[in-house]
């Protein structure tokens, strides 16, 4: 083989291996976008799911709470009915 076709050879061999080199650039930076994106996915996936459970928490002490008035409420009521009730038999 001739010096010049070992030149056009190397000089082939060269084009396709920056050829490759730029495909691999491409895919790395489709590769990185690709993450970020996934990424901020988890990200906004997360906060959703964080005020979710804030507003499920509220909802809980909320339930709470109008279940401790309602008892409150129940004692008072029967606490009137049986102050009534003594009262009328004692008179």
């Amino acid at each position: 083989m001739s010096i010049l076709g070992k030149t056009e050879e190397l000089r082939f061999e060269y084009e396709n291996l920056n050829d490759d080199n730029n495909h691999n650039r491409k895919h790395i930076t489709y590769y990185q976008l690709l993450k970020s994106s996934i990424l901020d996915e988890i990200t906004r996936q997360r906060d959703m799911h964080q005020r979710l459970q804030l507003e499920v928490d509220e909802l809980k002490m909320q339930k709470q709470l109008s279940t401790q008035a309602y008892e409150a409420d129940t004692q008072v009521d029967f606490e009137k009915i049986f102050f009534v009730y003594k009262f009328y038999f004692i008179f």
